[in-house]
């Protein structure tokens, strides 16, 4: 008789990288197929404008470095949320730069 329990519903098996896959020497790396999405948001700020960077698949601790390098290059404030980086004021193009630099392929919107 076959265990009730035994089958799979649902798996990641499938869906995994390999971990030597697009990693690269800082240990960061931009989602599977994806680009590093720059992008200005005024919604819900009161008006302010922040630099959003989305798509970059990091520990913690790396993306908070990466967040403090972006911060010191703008001479800006800012915050990583849910796994992107917010910058205060509109700095697109010099973050585009910096992380082109850095080996990502990125996409300004």
């Amino acid at each position: 008789m076959k265990d009730r329990n035994s089958n799979i519903v649902y798996s990641t098996d499938g869906l995994t990288e390999p971990e030597d896959e697009g990693r690269r020497s800082d240990g960061l790396r931009p989602l599977s197929g994806l680009e590093v999405r720059i992008q200005l948001d005024r919604k819900r700020r009161a008006g302010k404008s922040v630099t959003v960077v989305t798509g970059i698949r990091a520990a913690g601790e790396q993306l908070v470095e990466l967040a403090r390098e972006i911060k010191s290059l703008c001479a800006s404030g800012g915050t990583v949320k849910d796994g992107h980086i917010e910058i205060q004021g509109d700095h697109r193009l010099r973050v585009d730069t910096f992380l082109r630099k850095k080996g990502y392929k990125t996409r300004v919107l």
